[in-house]
């Protein structure tokens, strides 16, 4: 079977993997092995079943957003994040109080 591109497929494995290392690196300033192997692993076992490269990436794709869009429904952690950024971003009001006094 002939490709668009002729590329290898270990390198193809780990794109998505590696420009999710950056990012998380960029946004979060945090490396997690176990996400970073997910997706090569998953990719890699779903081309054993379909035999297609470029099918494998798009189905691995597919399911992630699927499970994370499932896990954020029953496990929602949407107070957690909203407290976070209400400690993070509002100043207290007795600081504000005292700095426009000063």
């Amino acid at each position: 079977m002939s490709y668009i591109l002729p590329i290898n497929h270990s390198i193809l494995y780990f794109i998505t993997p590696l420009l999710g290392l950056i990012r998380d690196l960029s946004k979060k300033k945090q490396f997690s092995i176990s996400k970073f192997l997910r997706s090569p692993f998953l990719t890699w076992f779903i081309f054993k079943c379909t035999n297609n490269i470029w099918v494998s990436i798009i189905y691995e794709r597919w399911f992630m957003l699927i499970y994370k869009s499932f896990y954020s429904l029953f496990f929602p952690n949407i107070k957690k994040i909203k407290q976070h950024k209400k400690e993070t971003y509002e100043p207290d009001t007795l600081t504000s109080l005292l700095s426009m006094l000063e």
